[in-house]
């Protein structure tokens, strides 16, 4: 019966809504629901039922102010039932002017203790998610992040999960689309309802949501230039750290008391949430500090025995990922204490050029002419020379050519556009993504070297960085390059995860392969080592290498120097405890190893010793710098020599007698004498002489301090 129905009378009895036609249209809403939910072939559905004319007729009940929730919630299902089928459908609602906003109307004023209205409302929310995947614009400039909020703060708890959550998707897509710099407004209700969220709800995948709703909002205000304090007015970050201090605490005592009932996967399924939680509060802390120098201090100072005493746990736990962002987190803590908050953005841009476009005010500084006409064959007369610059439709189609060279990786087009034809390297297409993303995620190695060169921006992007694109789509030559240019490892995308975080989402080896490059970016990030002069004087020369190399400001020049003490002796023998466990990764071994190198370097010698003396710290870390002077890794050997050089420097009689006793000058010995004999005619060239030369100075010193030990 229903296939028989005929679409031009279906399509009347749907306009019709006047007293007793509203059976009627409730009848052809029903019948066109049960064609689109039937239908097995998209083609005969569309045919039959054409978005074009069915979808103008539904919104416009949408928008009848006399249409009652019966009809409303059936003609919000057929919606649903057509984006559903195809979103390209899309295009059919927002023709209607009004609709998506009507629909964030529909589900404000829906009345919950209704079972059709609380039905309506359901179905809003899964049609502002499904637009949400296509448009968010039109869904937030409809007012729908106002609306959302208020609907999963007051009914989130009172509909079905699957609509809590979609409701909180559609929230964090939203957020994404804010405007510090304009709307501050915003950012404050946003943040007193998600901020109510976290304190009231326990599903761990909300919980998730709302944290990385406000990572969103922090990483657009630090591209804004806009503080991140507002965020913070709620107790946001005393809870977050309060959940890291309790992380593991609460989910062994959840097992413990729910161990019979529950099957013996839930708690499997727990700890990987909380861990996934965790970083995702790391990040934000993160995030909210780069943003504002007061969350910064307040973190720091006042809430220094609360951080102590999360970073204490969420160090002690098992898990190695969990581990390696707590890592990086400390790192990042170690960075602010030492260089103040302005070594965070050194190096990178937080989403701006870095280099200044000499595009015309008219482009907007997307793309712009210098002097000669554009080669035809690029671009088939697409260009207008008389007027010097680009219209619309031009730059339509220079997009569309510049990003067909990338994707069939046509290098040699590519550059000939850039060099002969005045192409900004910055150029930035209609969705925001610029030719570095394009090139990071389809390019070759050839066309990101050449845009970088050439002073691309590697951090720009408008939804994400290159770096994100070469980590989704597991690029680990682009991922290194992007690095040794400056990219920045810590930024989010629209969805609050770092480029780490988009790699892990995929097994495959390339994935793997950026997974493992972004654990530890340091390595390629570019350095600027000093220069070493080769003279005769080995000794000499090479003791003002380790000095340049390990040179760091004066405590008295760091910005937190009465805090830094603390935080060292409280950081050292704990990354020693890391370092000892049995089974650990041993790229976790490099970032600890690394992060004891640091606090080394920036230590006085009084911080040095009394956590020298703590719980027999000092010869904990002796026995590390053994075991690394066994390994094979000729850049791990080169940094334990540096810092066994650190610690004479600073604690000679101290460190110079247990070197002696755990047997690590030997070690040394061996070490030197091996290389001298297969690179006895060699010149200091590389690291592996570097560190050669090193372990023969100090060999030199060890035996010079241990023999003057003697003496006294």
């Amino acid at each position: 019966m229903v296939e028989c129905v005929d679409p031009d009378t279906l399509l009347e009895w749907l306009q019709t809504g006047v007293g007793e036609e509203r059976d009627i249209q409730l009848m052809a809403l029903e019948q066109l629901c049960m064609l689109l939910l039937m239908s097995d072939n998209i083609d005969r559905c569309f045919e039959n039922c054409p978005p074009r004319n069915f979808l103008p007729a539904l919104c416009r009940i949408i928008l009848d102010d006399s249409a009652p929730d019966n009809i409303l919630e059936v003609t919000a299902r057929a919606i649903t039932y057509y984006l559903d089928v195809s979103q390209d459908v899309l295009k059919r609602i927002l023709s209607v002017e009004g609709s998506v906003k009507g629909i964030c109307n529909r589900l404000a004023s829906a009345d919950m203790n209704s079972r059709t209205s609380k039905d309506l409302a359901e179905q809003c929310v899964k049609i502002l998610e499904l637009i949400c995947q296509r448009d968010a614009d039109a869904v937030f400039q409809s007012g729908g992040l106002e609306t959302m909020l208020n609907f999963v703060v007051n009914h989130g708890q009172s509909v079905h999960k699957d609509t809590f959550y979609s409701s909180m998707s559609v929230v964090s897509k939203l957020c994404t689309k804010i405007d510090p710099s304009e709307q501050s407004d915003v950012i404050e209700a946003c943040t007193t309802r998600l901020s109510q969220l976290l304190k009231t709800v326990e599903d761990q995948n909300i919980v998730d949501n709302v944290l990385r709703c406000f990572v969103s909002i922090s990483d657009r205000c630090f591209r804004k230039n806009v503080s991140t304090e507002l965020l913070t007015d709620h107790g946001l970050i005393d809870h977050v750290i309060d959940i890291l201090t309790n992380y593991n605490r609460n989910l062994n005592s959840t097992v413990a008391h729910s161990q019979e009932a529950a099957s013996p996967s839930v708690p499997g399924r727990q700890s990987a949430t909380n861990h996934s939680s965790c970083s995702i509060i790391l990040n934000l802390i993160a995030s909210l500090c780069r943003g504002s120098q007061k969350v910064t201090d307040d973190l720091l100072n006042v809430g220094a025995a609360k951080l102590k005493g999360a970073l204490q746990n969420i160090l002690s736990q098992k898990e190695e990922r969990l581990l390696l962002d707590s890592l990086w987190f400390v790192d990042f803590i170690l960075t602010i204490l030492v260089d103040g908050r302005q070594a965070l953005t050194a190096g990178y841009s937080s989403g701006k050029s870095s280099t200044p476009s000499t595009a015309p005010a008219t482009t907007g500084g997307a793309l712009y002419l210098v002097g000669s006409t554009p080669t035809s064959r690029f671009y088939n007369n697409a260009l207008q020379p008389e007027s010097g610059l680009f219209s619309v439709t031009d730059m339509d189609r220079t997009q569309r050519y510049l990003t067909e060279c990338i994707r069939y990786k046509d290098t040699d087009s590519l550059i000939e556009a850039i060099e002969n034809d005045g192409i900004d390297v910055n150029f930035t297409d209609d969705v925001g993504q610029t030719l570095l993303n394009w090139a990071s995620a389809f390019g070759t190695v050839e066309m990101v070297e050449y845009l970088c060169d050439k002073g691309a921006d590697v951090n720009k992007g408008q939804k994400s960085s290159s770096l994100h694109y070469a980590a989704c789509f597991g690029r680990p030559q682009i991922a290194k390059i992007l690095l040794r240019y400056g990219a920045n490892p810590d930024l989010c995308d629209e969805e609050g995860k770092r480029p780490l975080d988009k790699a892990r989402d995929r097994n495959d080896n390339g994935h793997k392969e950026v997974t493992s490059l972004l654990e530890n970016p340091s390595e390629w990030m570019q350095k600027v080592e000093p220069d070493i002069p080769s003279t005769q004087n080995t000794a000499e020369n090479l003791t003002i290498g380790i000095a340049a190399s390990c040179a760091v400001s004066s405590p008295q020049q760091q910005p937190y120097h009465n805090l830094t003490p603390d935080y060292m002796k409280f950081l050292l023998p704990t990354f020693a405890q890391i370092y000892q466990k049995h089974n650990l990764n041993i790229n976790l071994r490099r970032v600890t190893l690394q992060l004891i190198d640091k606090c080394l370097k920036r230590m006085d010698a009084k911080t040095l010793k009394e956590a020298a003396n703590d719980h027999g710290f000092g010869p904990k870390l002796v026995e590390i710098l053994s075991v690394v002077l066994d390994s094979e890794d000729e850049g791990d050997q080169h940094n334990a020599l540096c810092m066994i050089n650190e610690m004479l420097n600073k604690q000679s009689e101290f460190f110079a007698n247990h070197f002696k006793r755990l047997g690590v000058i030997p070690k040394i010995q061996s070490l030197c004498e091996q290389e001298i004999r297969s690179s006895e005619e060699t010149l200091v060239k590389n690291d592996l002489e570097k560190t050669v030369k090193n372990g023969n100075v100090l060999l030199e010193n060890c035996v010079f301090w241990s023999e003057k030990r003697k003496k006294r």
